[in-house]
């Protein structure tokens, strides 16, 4: 590219001497049409937008039930300011331009590049109507990827699956029908989720009423294609690239001042927990929270022997809600001293949101602060409520007490997080509102879908959507955009675990918890410290032995909430979309531009001489 550059700028200072050396009416007309032909060549290249297809696996909806298809997905990418655009045809059943924006912000991320200066335009084209949604996500991400860094793409290899935080390839339905629209096709490869090798059909259309399970693998190979699992979009960049982006990230490095914080939260927690159950009375019926005291105190211990201070300090407060309880139980409560207790932490409750509020954001750490201080601010908030409601009706209701009292303590110790270091960010009301947007309809979307593919298994309530949706009437954006995350990860965990043996759920959250490592070490690399998605992934693991289901949902958690970064300003590298030049293209370029020069010359020279005749000479004056 360079060589071509210099090569046009010799052409433009010749044109320049040129210009010199002719003192002729009416040339200036040639050599603005010289610079006008140079120019346009020079910028050529900076329009040239670069484009790439690959072969997308989906199924379509016939009276017969589902059948496979295969379609085309392509991809342009050109200057602009970061909009996604969608062309189907036809049209798919539900939006996948949710899908390809959140699968162009996961490439972007990955291979850790700055995508606001560029228009992503994805086409879709098929002979029937799909079944649209996530299924394309990962697809879509690696095509995304192909382009930004020019790599050609095999178009023997296909896959299906959905891209979620951290690059996770999720579960879709109708895997081996798409196998065999691959088998009918040119498709020698098809990449699915990991864990999706054994399929178990929900009715007879499906297996042709031999609903047994089947082996994906060996109905591929029965059918001429080889099906590879893949966990995470760096295990597809491994199938197409042979190599991996996740070999720089191999050491999870915990922020030290964190680290030092959460041990601090710990020991304040902890350090609590003693002198709560110290004052509970010597007599007295308090043997079931002495009793799950004792249990919370000895998982925290654990826990704190093992470094895991988040994990800790969340064992700690469970302990400390029972001995709080029994010490409200001991003392005498009438109605007067119970409203007293209620006005006197709501004015505290108030104190602590009106504090939290006057922070200043500027670091995905400090976003990550504000939503647990605040959820613990609003849950303190509705406790009290039911506290003074059952108050009212003359039950002095001391579980629901308890847990404000400790909840509003867990408020104040988490706001030690603010100030944190770490890389600066765009935090702003419209950025948070934007990612509020943008969260919620990733979970419509994979609500949809799994409601198309799972009908009998998705249990998950909206509930926790409804409340993001309130957030966002509210202007809460950040707190909207924190519900709206973990909702996404309880319908992903749903997904998941869907025809995975009991067996098998413990590989499966090993699997997370890799993926889970890489991503925050590359976080880390980057300035940025997921203060909730590093706290969830520990306390996951302290879950893993004693509740598989409670570590698998943390697991989702911490992916969701290790990779917020996305979507707020990315200061990565500015990939080109210049395509790579070829010699005889670059010798094209140049034959090109001399043919410009000489043309322009021999015009140039002819119009000299026109002008030269039409000048009429000087009459001599008579002396």
């Amino acid at each position: 590219m360079n060589l071509n550059y210099c090569f046009l700028t010799m052409q433009v200072s010749n044109a320049l001497e040129m210009h010199k050396s002719y003192k002729v009416l009416g040339v200036r007309f040639f050599m603005k049409s010289i610079w006008v032909m140079l120019v346009a060549m020079l910028v050529l290249p900076s329009a040239l937008a670069a484009e790439q297809h690959i072969p997308l696996l989906a199924v379509s909806v016939s009276e017969e039930g589902m059948k496979g298809n295969l379609a085309d997905m392509s991809l342009e990418i050109r200057d602009g300011s970061g909009r996604v655009f969608l062309d189907t045809f036809p049209l798919t059943k539900f939006d996948t331009q949710i899908s390809t924006r959140f699968a162009k912000e996961i490439a972007c991320d990955y291979i850790d590049a700055d995508c606001s200066a560029f228009d992503f335009i994805y086409t879709i084209r098929a002979d029937t109507t799909l079944v649209g949604g996530p299924s394309a996500g990962a697809a879509a991400t690696m095509l995304t990827i192909a382009v930004l860094e020019d790599i050609s793409l095999d178009n023997s290899i296909s896959l299906t699956g959905s891209i979620n935080a951290g690059g996770l390839i999720g579960p879709v339905g109708g895997i081996n029908h798409k196998i065999q629209a691959a088998a009918d096709g040119d498709i020698t490869t098809v990449l699915i989720p990991e864990g999706e090798r054994y399929y178990t059909p929900d009715n007879d259309s499906d297996c042709s009423g031999n609903c047994s399970t089947i082996d994906l693998v060996k109905f591929g190979e029965e059918r001429g294609v080889t099906v590879i699992e893949v966990g995470s979009i760096d295990d597809v960049y491994h199938v197409f690239m042979g190599k991996r982006k996740s070999d720089a990230y191999t050491e999870l490095i915990v922020n030290p001042e964190y680290e030092k914080i959460m041990h601090g939260l710990a020991d304040m927690l902890c350090n609590r927990t003693s002198l709560l159950t110290s004052n509970i009375p010597r007599v007295g019926n308090y043997s079931d929270e002495r009793s799950k005291i004792l249990n919370f105190t000895n998982k925290s211990a654990a826990a704190y022997a093992e470094y895991s201070y988040y994990s800790a300090a969340s064992f700690c407060f469970g302990a400390n809600v029972q001995a709080q309880q029994a010490l409200l139980k001991s003392e005498r409560f009438d109605k007067k001293k119970m409203y007293a207790k209620i006005n006197d932490l709501g004015q505290q409750i108030t104190e602590i949101d009106d504090g939290l509020e006057s922070r200043k954001k500027t670091t995905i750490t400090d976003l990550e602060t504000y939503m647990i201080v605040k959820e613990r601010v609003l849950e303190s908030t509705e406790s009290l409520n039911k506290t003074f409601s059952l108050a009212q009706q003359g039950d002095h209701s001391f579980g629901d007490l308890a847990y404000t009292l400790e909840r509003v303590y867990s408020a104040e110790s988490w706001s030690h997080f603010f100030g944190m270091p770490g890389k600066q960010f765009n935090l702003e009301e419209e950025e948070l509102k934007s990612s509020c947007l943008n969260k919620i309809a990733e979970v419509e979307e994979r609500h949809q879908y799994v409601t198309l593919f799972f009908p009998k298994s998705l249990a998950v309530e909206k509930g926790a959507l409804d409340e993001a949706y309130a957030d966002l009437a509210q202007k809460q954006y950040a707190l909207c955009l924190f519900k709206a995350a973990k909702t996404k990860a309880e319908v992903d965990l749903v997904l998941s675990i869907l025809g995975v043996q009991e067996k098998d759920m413990v590989k499966l959250l090993e699997r997370k918890h890799t993926l889970i490592r890489t991503l925050i070490a590359k976080q880390y690399s980057k300035g940025v410290f997921p203060l909730l998605g590093y706290s969830y992934y520990e306390y996951s693991l302290s879950l893993k032995d004693s509740d598989i289901y409670s570590a698998l949902l943390y697991a989702e958690y911490a992916l969701e909430l290790s990779n917020l970064d996305i979507y707020f300003e990315n200061n990565g590298t500015h990939p080109s979309l210049i395509p790579k030049i070829s010699g005889d293209m670059l010798i094209g370029m140049g034959i090109g531009a001399g043919a410009v020069i000489v043309i322009a010359f021999g015009l140039y020279a002819w119009h000299g001489k026109r002008a030269l005749k039409r000048t009429p000479k000087r009459r001599r004056r008579k002396k």
